[in-house]
């Protein structure tokens, strides 16, 4: 943590820095499951536009392994580039995959299970 006495907190600007850098490193650790909290935030959207999909758990599964190779690719974007690639996965459990390849959430056209 950033020592409050290297920073003069009467200067807006050092305020701000010494601010932003305590946050920083207070969430550092925290990243990875804030990145999927957002990245699951963004289910309901893929879900509501394409959920009657017959393909869409193989589909949303891909998309998931997508997002997890393309920082700052969001979940929708993911589903459709996978469905306009014609991409789908061969297990057809419905199990999604985080970034690093464990099984997160269990899916289905209905919603998270």
């Amino acid at each position: 943590m950033p020592k409050v006495e290297d920073f003069d907190l009467h200067d807006p600007a050092q305020l701000r820095e010494f601010i932003k850098t305590t946050i920083e490193e207070a969430l550092a650790p925290h990243a990875g499951e804030l990145a999927d909290a957002a990245l699951l935030s963004q289910y309901p959207e893929v879900a509501k536009r394409y959920g009657d999909d017959p393909d869409f758990a193989e589909k949303l599964e891909e998309a998931f392994k997508l997002v997890g190779k393309n920082e700052g690719l969001s979940l929708l974007e993911a589903y459709e580039q996978v469905g306009k690639s014609g991409r789908q996965s061969s297990r057809t459990t419905g199990n999604t995959m985080d970034r690093l390849g464990k099984p997160s959430v269990n899916v289905s056209r209905k919603g998270i299970l």
